[in-house]
């Protein structure tokens, strides 16, 4: 197998060609004749230098004469008139005229167009006279081509039947040796899909062949003209006499042209390939270049003008069913698909989310013909089939929420546009990513794996073209077209655009029921807030009841001991300080519970914040009273300012600071506030700036790691380690959630304990 070259050391240039004015080269082939003329008084202002050959007149002898004396007959001149006042398209239907030349008349083929604000006739000898050669079948035969063939493709069952048919109809009317369907891929390269040559051509079949090929202006004017015919390509250009369009002063645009010259690069190609005369006509998808029906004969052949005419209309009905077939394929797939996708969505109603989309897995992936999934939602994932790890989904998420079409965006060559892609081409050169919530970072993510394939060239692609030794200033076509092969990996199987389009349907699906689902929420919110209020004022009601009810016992214990001070002895004082102990703990839980009421009251309400700032406020709130038991609080650094609710922090770092003093045997209890961004040493992981609360105390067995932040939970004794209600953890993670993040522990028995908390989306999960 040969493999690819290095560039081409020359360093050529293959814009050149594109920059090469081929629509105004200013001469046409010489087996027909130009014309152009004022529309008003149809004077002859501009010919081509052949005249004499075709016409019988030199060029100066026609300019200035009024092209209907030169006619036959008044028929001719009446259907020339009609013509021209018909004419509103790019070129017009072909006409017979008979001319005067050579001192007789003589029967010319022509079309007509304008531009430049001139009307430009084409002529060409009438080559189906009963004395002269024509190629393929009769004459007879010629003109029921159409219509057969037509009948033909209409009745084929699929497009590649459809391509057999045509080569054979356009090869068996016009006679070439190799008559191709030549089709373009999105890159611009092209493929023979069809194919019919006689034994003495080399087989193009399956062969691909590279952009650099056709320049980009050439394919424009395929979408202008729809067929060029080149008879003999030793030909010698007749140029334009004069030189430039006398309305415009610049070389006459030729664009719609049937008789056009050539570009010398074009020619030399044809050469190279052994190749004398061409025809191409132009297949168009809508206003895009599907391809062309590509024509080659090994010696000068020239194709009547009836008998391209009707090769041109094959074109333009194998046009039309491009579009028609794809479409119709397309909608049957689309069909399919959209079944399928109702009956998997259909279980997601209420109280569903798209995280149950993973209970549909095979059919799910089915569904993309994929191979691996990814289901990310409220900050929870599903894995089905064959995915990338973990961090790479993450990377991957986070540059497609930087992409303005992330909504629904598909590639089978992802590495093309999200280089680290090249890392995971295993299992996802391929992607459908549906963005939910581009926030959150919710999303649905399809994977297909590498799809490693060989192409065949019709000769080495990056040796398109190459310098002209002799003429170091001249681009010469490549001169090989011997097979060559090449490896082609990065890319998956291309996706269809019904996957695409039922992609943004399932979206659709699920961002209208998430819809739906708010408004639900929205409505219950209502209803929770109502009773929230009611029960916060029955709560606030009963807890200042029951506070003063307490406050009250413990007044009245005191007064009692104060009274009976002399005769309760020990044990009776040790009783009423067990009573007073409880009194105070009650007072500790309700005081809790309002706190942890009042957490999940609400969301968070984030606002530009001065974290350093708020840690003061905490460090304020804690007093002196754990500061003169011995601890210290260090701060290595100024904390950052975020946007985040400042009450709800400043709670957090209290409630992590007082359990890292409280819960410490130390000789010096010691508690350091800190925080890593991403990429500093230290962080965690994750896209968000993490904050820690570390102590030098007992620590926490790992089996606690979760049970911590269930409320009232304590590990120890209640009057151990200063007491405490076993709520300030809860407090904290509802307090965080609310911000969208999270907290968690690292820590080991004996070996103090570290807080890690995030404000947003983007922790370590």
């Amino acid at each position: 197998m040969m493999t690819a070259p290095d560039p081409d050391p020359t360093g050529i240039d293959l814009t050149a060609c594109d920059r090469e004015p081929i629509h105004t080269p200013g001469a046409i082939q010489p087996h027909g004749v130009l014309l152009a003329l004022e529309e008003a008084s149809l004077r002859i202002v501009q010919v081509s230098a052949n005249t004499a050959e075709q016409l019988g007149r030199p060029p100066e002898g026609l300019l200035g004469l009024d092209l209907l004396s030169l006619l036959e007959g008044e028929e001719d001149r009446r259907r020339l008139r009609a013509q021209l006042r018909a004419l509103d398209v790019d070129y017009g239907n072909p006409l017979r005229l008979a001319l005067r030349a050579d001192g007789r008349g003589r029967a010319f083929d022509g079309v007509v167009h304008r531009v430049d604000g001139l009307v430009v006739l084409e002529l060409e000898p009438a080559r189906d006279g009963p004395d002269e050669e024509r190629p393929g079948k009769p004459l007879e035969d010629q003109t029921r081509l159409p219509r057969r063939a037509i009948l033909r493709m209409q009745a084929a069952e699929g497009l590649r039947e459809q391509y057999e048919i045509l080569v054979d109809e356009v090869s068996d009317c016009t006679g070439f040796d190799r008559v191709m369907v030549y089709q373009f891929d999105e890159d611009g390269h092209g493929r023979v899909v069809a194919e019919r040559a006689s034994p003495e051509m080399d087989p193009y079949l399956g062969l691909h062949y590279p952009a650099s090929d056709i320049p980009q202006q050439a394919r424009h004017l395929y979408t202008l003209n729809w067929l060029r015919l080149i008879a003999d390509v030793d030909y010698r250009p007749a140029p334009l006499v004069p030189e430039r369009s006398p309305a415009t002063g610049l070389p006459l645009d030729l664009s719609w042209s049937v008789l056009r010259s050539v570009s010398p690069v074009h020619v030399q190609y044809l050469k190279n390939m052994g190749v004398s005369s061409s025809m191409s006509i132009s297949l168009l998808k809508g206003d895009r270049l599907w391809g062309l029906i590509a024509c080659h004969h090994r010696t000068p052949l020239h194709v009547p003008f009836r008998v391209r005419a009707a090769c041109e209309l094959l074109g333009c009905v194998m046009s039309l069913q491009l579009a028609t077939r794809e479409a119709g394929e397309e909608a049957r797939q689309l069909s399919r698909l959209r079944a399928a996708l109702g009956s998997m969505t259909v279980g997601l109603g209420e109280g569903r989310s798209p995280l149950d989309l993973a209970e549909e897995g095979d059919r799910l992936l089915g569904l993309f013909e994929a191979e691996g999934a990814v289901i990310r939602y409220g900050g929870e994932s599903r894995q089905l089939g064959r995915t990338p790890p973990a961090e790479q989904v993450d990377r991957l998420i986070a540059w497609l929420r930087g992409r303005p079409d992330a909504e629904v965006f598909a590639t089978h060559r992802l590495s093309a546009a999200f280089p680290q892609a090249d890392q995971i081409a295993g299992e996802a050169s391929g992607l459908i990513s549906i963005t939910l919530c581009r926030i959150r970072g919710d999303h649905l993510l399809f994977f297909r794996p590498e799809a490693i394939r060989t192409v065949h060239w019709g000769g080495d692609p990056s040796k398109a073209a190459r310098v002209d030794g002799d003429q170091p200033d001249v681009l010469s076509p490549r001169t090989s077209f011997e097979a060559w092969k090449e490896v082609i990996r990065g890319s998956s199987t291309p996706w269809t655009p019904a996957q695409v389009e039922i992609a943004r349907e399932l979206r659709n699906s699920l961002v209208t029921l998430a819809l739906a689902r708010a408004e639900r929420l929205a409505e219950l919110n209502e209803e929770l807030d109502r009773s929230n209020a009611e029960l916060e004022t029955l709560a606030s009601a009963v807890a200042r009841d029951l506070k003063e009810r307490l406050g009250g016992i413990a007044d009245h214990v005191d007064s009692i001991r104060e009274q009976a001070g002399p005769t309760l002895g020990e044990q009776g004082h040790d009783r009423f300080d067990g009573l007073l102990r409880l009194v105070r703990r009650m007072d500790d839980l309700i005081d809790s519970l309002r706190r942890y009421s009042r957490s999940g009251r609400k969301d968070a309400a984030p606002a530009p914040t001065d974290l350093d700032r708020v840690l003061g406020e905490a460090l304020g709130l804690l007093g002196a009273r754990r500061l003169e038991a011995g601890g210290e609080v260090l701060v290595p650094r100024p904390l950052p300012a975020e946007p985040c609710d400042g009450a709800c922090v400043r709670e957090v770092l209290t409630n992590l600071i007082d359990n890292g003093l409280r819960y410490n045997d130390s000789p010096e209890r010691r508690v350091e506030v800190g925080f890593r961004r991403p990429g500093e040493p230290g962080h965690p992981g994750g896209t968000a700036t993490c904050y820690y609360v570390s102590d030098n105390g007992i620590g926490i067995p790992p089996r606690y790691f979760d049970r911590i932040f269930t409320m009232f939970v304590r590990l120890h004794g209640r009057d151990e380690y200063g007491g405490g209600t076993g709520a300030g953890l809860t407090v904290a993670r509802k307090n965080l959630q609310r911000h969208g993040g999270r907290i968690w522990v690292e820590s080991e028995a004996g070996r103090g304990s570290t807080f890690w908390f995030s404000l947003h989306l983007g922790g370590p999960g």
